[in-house]
């Protein structure tokens, strides 16, 4: 299944603009920020409730040391509040709109006053901005500043037009564009929000031409990245890097399949089937490849027959995750059988044949890898409790199946999970900028004695049972250590010798080799520009407000909804405007329907002045629960989002057009008082 669930339009191949790969785009070291930004810009972003890699701490340290912060997005949030962030309004999906109206206004700003636009940097590092930096590979001669102008359509897309679109006050729009000048030290940090939106194609390469218009790159304070939304310092160097747990060269043997060969046809890397179709494709067997949005591997469009029959779902909880929501049930009990495997329970769970409970990480001795953790320290795992009762390892019931199928374990697991799990200890290292590296775990003949596994001894930083004591090792950092990186200077400082990874070698204003790919691969028949340009999403009269979805405490996307405590401590209210609530006569604790052509859902409501008009926040990762009416009291928000993919197949999460009423049946049910049950028959 090809989604671009997580990261949006970032997972387009961001590489051919010149920046890095979907979630890994490179910031500053996040020292630099606290010493050395002016502006802080947090874009559609939340890290008081939604960042792993970068705890809110450090913003408050940048605010602490005299930035100024800045958000922007639909509903001011819990981090905007704790850093005294001035907050631009926009409405869900308005943000390239929002972004091409800034742009304009720094040109003006820049021909009132001078020294706002970085000219110098956007003919010496990037290209397509204007006539003067155009690259050879153009296609045409088109460039950025005149589609700004409105040289190629007759429409100047200055804040007046911006503000149409987007719902943002003129003013703010200006006021931001005067932030954004060559003056200062800008930081520009963003979530993923706005990069879920239908329409939101050009967000990464938009959100990158703002930042070099002000020449943000490559220097102490200035950055433009996701910066840490899942980990610490993304691009920079792994300080700690996890190690091999032994495994890496084992060499499978060759053995029979047990299936007839000649009866499949060869794996095609590039055959995927698009998450806003799965479920009807389950359904009706037929589905829409266009390759694999995470690779960059696209294809043009090809109409296509499957027969789904089963589903083996680890660590799944598509029922709620997935596009299209009140589908899932219909394809699930389409399907011959279904298996799943997980450590809690979710809202898949129900429509399984067979259920194979696993434990968790803190039920096991295990180590975070590198992806799941920041740069700079390790998390490492100590089995607690005891009896797991039925729940086992994944690698235990890999070696089970395998057995069963007349296949040696031990070929495919050589070593046991205990010498695994000491392997990587033994092997994870702290890296030193210079290329050297040293070991984190000393291990003594005694601790190999008394865990009872093969080794040998070795010098590191902390002994081995006090690193599983701690469960934690961070490196100690320091304003101009070794490891205070600021992204992208090596590039500015010299860059023939270190040459951006987009064909021409710089940052792509104008990327002819964007705009080929999505006219090729695109699903529907639009016409992509090689620089960003502002798509509509049409109105629905019957569906007027705009819903977008902030990652919520209590769920953890999926895993923690059904935690009674939770449940009873967040209650996951729709959020909507008051004035909306107003016309519809609805006030704070009333039960709301809201409506899409998808989907219904139920929830209680709370009316505030923190989100923007014509918007409602309906919260991530509540579980669906249909009544018997086929209304989802649950309130997944994908009960709510469906239908044919647009463009590139962007999931338009953010910007899903709705109808909210006033409830007047019986009160519904309190979600501490509702709660997941499995109906599991011996």
């Amino acid at each position: 299944m090809s989604d671009s669930i997580s990261y949006g339009s970032y997972t387009l191949d961001t590489e051919a603009l010149g920046i890095s790969y979907g979630g890994e785009c490179a910031g500053n070291d996040r020292l630099d920020m606290v010493e050395n930004a002016d502006t802080v810009v947090l874009f559609g972003q939340n890290p008081g409730w939604g960042s792993n890699g970068n705890p809110a701490y450090f913003f408050r340290a940048a605010k602490d040391n005299g930035a100024q912060f800045v958000y922007v997005g639909p509903s001011y949030n819990v981090s905007a509040a704790m850093l005294d962030a001035r907050w631009v309004p926009v409405r869900p999906g308005g943000d390239m709109a929002f972004l091409i109206g800034v742009a304009h206004s720094m040109l003006d700003l820049d021909k009132e006053q001078g020294g706002v636009i970085d000219w110098d940097f956007l003919h010496a590092y990037c290209v397509g901005f204007d006539a003067q930096s155009m690259p050879g590979s153009a296609a045409t001669e088109e460039n950025f500043k005149g589609y700004l102008e409105g040289d190629y359509d007759g429409i100047v897309k200055d804040a007046a037009w911006a503000s149409e679109r987007c719902g943002t006050p003129v003013e703010d729009i200006e006021w931001f564009a005067g932030q954004m000048t060559k003056q200062r030290n800008v930081t520009l940090s963003h979530g993923y929000s706005a990069a879920r939106c239908t329409g939101a194609e050009d967000i990464p390469q938009m959100y990158m031409t703002i930042a070099c218009m002000g020449g943000h790159y490559g220097k102490p304070g200035n950055a433009c990245s996701n910066y840490w939304v899942d980990r610490q310092g993304p691009v920079a160097l792994q300080i700690i890097s996890t190690g091999d747990d032994g495994t890496a060269d084992i060499t499978l043997p060759d053995v029979e399949p047990l299936y007839d060969a000649d009866r499949f046809e060869p794996v095609d890397e590039t055959d995927y089937v698009q998450a806003l179709q799965i479920w009807d494709a389950i359904i009706d067997g037929k589905y829409t490849s266009t390759g694999r949005c995470w690779s960059g591997n696209f294809t043009a469009p090809q109409e296509k027959e499957c027969g789904i029959r089963m589903i083996y779902a680890a660590r799944d909880g598509s029922a709620r995750s997935v596009t299209n929501g009140s589908k899932a049930e219909e394809a699930y009990r389409k399907l011959d059988f279904i298996l799943y495997q997980h450590f809690v329970p979710s809202p898949s769970a129900p429509y399984a044949d067979i259920i194979l409970p696993v434990t968790s990480d803190i039920e096991r001795n295990a180590i975070a890898e590198n992806g799941d953790r920041d740069r700079e320290m390790v998390l490492v795992y100590s089995k607690l409790g005891g009896e797991t009762y039925e729940a086992k390892t994944d690698q235990w019931i890999a070696e089970q199946l395998l057995f069963r199928l007349g296949y040696d374990p031990k070929d495919v697991y050589p070593i046991s999970e205990e010498q695994a799990f000491f392997n990587q200890l033994k092997n994870t290292k702290i890296e030193n900028v210079d290329g050297t590296s040293t070991p984190l775990a000393t291990i003594t003949p005694e601790n190999i004695k008394e865990w009872n596994i093969e080794g040998e001894p070795q010098q590191g930083a902390i002994g081995i049972n006090e690193l599983m004591k701690r469960g934690v090792y961070q490196i100690e950092r320091h304003f101009g250590d070794q490891y205070q990186t600021i992204a992208y200077a090596d590039y500015i400082e010299d860059p023939a010798a270190n040459p951006l990874g987009s064909e021409s070698a710089k940052f792509e204003i104008y990327c002819q080799a964007k705009a080929d790919t999505f006219n090729m691969a695109t699903l529907t028949d639009e016409e992509f520009k090689p620089y960003p340009t502002y798509r509509d999403v049409p109105e629905d009269a019957d569906y007027p407000l705009r819903m977008f979805n902030t990652h919520y405490p209590r769920s953890a996307c999926t895993d923690f909804n059904n935690v009674e405590t939770l449940r009873e401590t967040f209650s996951a209210p729709v959020v909507m405007n008051a004035k909306d609530a107003r016309e519809r006569g609805i006030g704070s604790g009333d039960a709301v329907l809201v409506s899409s052509p998808h989907g219904k859902i139920l929830r209680p409501v709370s009316v505030s002045e923190l989100v923007v008009p014509g918007s409602i926040d309906v919260p991530n990762g509540s579980w669906p629960d249909f009544d018997d009416d086929g209304i989802d009291r649950g309130g997944s928000p994908n009960t709510l989002y469906g239908g044919s993919p647009q463009g590139m197949g962007v999931s338009g999460y953010n910007n899903v057009s709705v109808q909210v009423e006033k409830w007047t049946g019986p009160a519904p049910v309190p979600d501490h008082d509702t709660r997941l049950a499995l109906d599991i028959k011996e």
